[in-house]
């Protein structure tokens, strides 16, 4: 989806310690995908996703920038 699409953008930065699967997280709610390996965080990943809500009135894009920073 375009930039000038999107009604709204949120930055997310998920911190915490290393391991505990905040990439496993954000890439099962990406990219719908999950896997039991460990995926270590080199310094920040950014991923992004749109998502759209249906309101009374039409909808509202939501775009979201996730900051999965290195544990």
């Amino acid at each position: 989806m375009e930039d000038d699409q999107v009604d709204r953008k949120l930055k997310v930065v998920l911190v915490g310690d290393g391991g505990v699967g905040k990439t496993s997280l954000v890439k099962r709610f990406v990219h719908e995908t999950y896997s039991e390996k460990y995926i270590k965080a080199l310094g920040v990943n950014v991923y992004t996703k749109d998502i759209v809500f249906k309101t009374k009135t039409g909808t509202l894009t939501t775009g979201l920038q996730i900051y999965d920073v290195m544990g």
